[in-house]
């Protein structure tokens, strides 16, 4: 099969030209696709088909890279038709591009770039201004203006919505016209890139991870120890890269008078001693903040492009479940309760009323990170304008479970630069099976959220299962909080002791 330049294959060189060598000559990834990247790519194709109702009645070119000839004909007997053409194909000296969509009008022919993003970027002004390049070799077509389509973040579902309003136009004529003087020299050398023997040379960078993280990593980067400069905590990637380049690649071979944080100077003496760094006094002041009872409360939540409920707005977090542990004393017995909410209903009501019905009206409410709590249920306050007062008196009584690990008043070189709840409980509570993540099917938000999303196609006898891989994902996440905190009294009883 003959290898082209493709839309994807441009913007993989832009990345990284490994990279497309790679992808050009059939490198397996070592790293394969996972199921929200899955995803993405048909929340893509959904929000494409959606976009083609902006100009209904148009032209279907299929895909069929085994008929690549029969695509651009197709596209040329759509072109004399004036419709609107939806994946437009072209092929120019070697440089194949599918147009998401083209309208005819009375100064040519308008092309659009869609995008299930919120935010237009940089790399989909090039993914533009390469497909103009492209259809502007073609002699026959009049071209007039270029756009990429987002979404519109601040579209709001309702009874009478316009579809257009889903929508943003955005006007990048200007950028391709003037970006296309450059993409010839870019396309010819890609193609030598594509062709040539050898995988190109090519240093790690920033450039790994962006616009997309790379398949190819691991190929790239290897393995790199607990102290590598690159697990610095909250440091800038351009900065680590910095080291890197210089030959700082380790904790030990920073130099002293290097400027760190105060929590990136406890991360490397943590490490260098292979001891933990604790504040017993600032663990006792956290503490000293909660008052029984306590709610161990935590959220998952799903996401959608194209909003299925009233009210609700494109990329919304969306609470479908939570799990609330509560303790009425210190070394009290746990009570927990647990809700998922149906299936296909607009979750916000039901899981609003369930959670006011068993949260105690007093007491502290500690959750991992609080803001994301928190901005659930500002999201179930402004559903639920009857139970607003009484949603929102919640958020004035959290306690944010990871201060004093993110604050630096304990510090354990296991955690390796992360305070997430997943590296920080198997390092205070190690050996106990039942507080291990990786025993559970479910293991991560987005799995779960995936999961939820998709129970209308999950068969019949495998539901009940599911459900209960979800109840027990969100109930370790609020169990995990009672432990940490447990183990974070038990440093302070030991400080009393002394």
């Amino acid at each position: 099969m003959t290898t082209y330049l493709s839309k994807s294959r441009y913007i993989s060189g832009q990345q990284c030209i490994k990279l497309l060598w790679f992808s050009s000559n059939g490198v397996e990834p070592p790293q394969k696709m996972d199921d929200g990247a899955n995803d993405r790519l048909k929340v893509g194709e959904e929000v494409g088909n959606m976009a083609k109702k902006l100009f209904p009645d148009g032209v279907e070119i299929d895909y069929n890279m085994d008929a690549v000839d029969l695509m651009i004909e197709q596209t040329a007997e759509a072109i004399v038709s004036e419709k609107p053409i939806y994946e437009a194909t072209f092929l120019a000296d070697g440089v194949l591009v599918r147009v998401d969509l083209m309208t005819k009008g009375i100064n040519g022919w308008d092309m659009y770039e869609v995008k299930s993003s919120s935010n237009l970027k940089k790399y989909h002004h090039e993914d533009a201004a390469f497909q103009w390049y492209t259809l502007s070799l073609n002699p026959k077509l009049k071209m007039n203006r270029a756009y990429v389509i987002t979404i519109n973040k601040d579209f709001l579902k309702n009874e009478y919505e316009n579809i257009n309003s889903l929508f943003t136009l955005n006007d990048v004529t200007d950028f391709v016209t003037n970006e296309a003087r450059d993409i010839p020299e870019k396309i010819h050398a890609f193609k030598e890139v594509m062709n040539q023997n050898n995988v190109p040379k090519i240093e790690i960078g920033p450039h790994c991870s962006k616009p997309h993280p790379c398949q190819y990593m691991k190929d790239c980067w290897g393995t790199y120890g607990n102290d590598s400069i690159f697990n610095l905590y909250r440091m800038k990637s351009k900065d680590k890269f910095d080291l890197y380049r210089s030959g700082i690649k380790t904790f030990d071979q920073l130099p002293e008078d290097f400027d760190l944080t105060d929590i990136q100077m406890k991360q490397v003496q943590s490490f260098i001693k292979s001891e933990p760094i604790i504040d017993r006094d600032q663990i006792d002041n956290f503490i000293s903040q909660i008052n029984y009872p306590i709610s161990y409360l935590d959220f998952e939540t799903f996401q959608e492009a194209i909003p299925s409920f009233e009210n609700q707005r494109p990329y919304q977090q969306m609470p479908f479940q939570f799990s609330l542990h509560v303790q009425h004393e210190s070394n009290g017995k746990l009570e927990h309760f647990q809700f998922i909410a149906k299936h296909g209903d607009d979750p916000r009501r039901s899981i609003s009323n369930e959670l006011l019905k068993n949260i105690p009206e007093y007491g502290t409410i500690i959750s991992y990170n609080q803001s994301f709590e928190i901005n659930c249920i500002k999201t179930l306050a402004r559903s639920n304008p009857d139970r607003q007062d009484e949603l929102l008196m919640l958020n004035e009584r959290f306690l944010d479970l990871i201060i004093p690990f993110r604050k630096g008043y304990y510090y354990h070189p296991k955690f390796n630069g992360s305070f997430s709840i997943k590296s920080v409980l198997p390092v205070l509570c190690p050996n106990e099976p039942e507080l291990n993540y990786e025993n559970l099917n479910i293991t991560n938000g987005g799995d779960a959220s995936l999961i939820y999303k998709n129970l209308n196609i999950i068969n019949a006898d495998d539901y009940d299962i599911t459900l209960s891989d979800l109840y027990a994902y969100c109930r370790l996440d609020t169990l995990a909080m009672v432990k940490i905190l447990e183990h974070l009294t038990s440093i302070n009883i030991e400080n009393d002791e002394l």
